[in-house]
């Protein structure tokens, strides 16, 4: 494919890919900033795209491993321990619902890939199993599988939270 026709079929398929980010993410910064993190991988690997391949699933699959990358980067970024009871009865709302989801952040980090996948997918994403199962690449019984062992492996935090 010449560099002209990768710029053409890419600038094609540029609003899908943003529309696609803003659903997954549902902040419009992070989205635009996906995408293009997306897009220059998407050129710097245009030569592994062959002809025949179809050309945006690839680049969906470039998105949601940007996508990825950016939860697995903000997860590691919490803190791995709760403050002291104390500490939690001079917080305000806003501030215990946000160290809340710091917590549900570690706790879904401690997931394996493939299950922390499923989980961010389906439970926060909102995507329904089959359209995980597009997005990941798998069937929908390995989506729902994943799915069930991920919240099982979250019972028990959640019970001692």
């Amino acid at each position: 494919m010449s560099p002209e026709e990768f710029e053409s079929r890419l600038a094609a398929h540029l609003p899908s890919l943003r529309r696609t980010a803003r659903r997954l993410t549902r902040d419009a910064g992070l989205a635009e900033d996906a995408v293009q993190d997306a897009m220059l991988k998407a050129w710097t690997r245009a030569g592994a795209m062959r002809d025949d391949a179809r050309f945006e699933p690839w680049l969906r699959a470039i998105l949601r491993s940007v996508l990825v990358d950016e939860v697995r980067r903000r997860a590691r970024m919490l803190p791995k321990q709760a403050p002291p009871e104390d500490e939690l009865r001079v917080m305000s709302g806003g501030q215990l619902a946000a160290l809340e989801l710091k917590q549900v952040l570690g706790y879904v980090a401690m997931l394996t890939p493939v299950q922390r996948e499923a989980i961010v997918l389906v439970e926060i994403f909102g995507y329904s199993h089959a359209e995980a199962s597009r997005i990941s690449g798998c069937t929908v019984p390995a989506v729902a599988k994943r799915l069930a062992r991920a919240r099982a492996a979250l019972a028990p935090l959640k019970r001692s939270a």
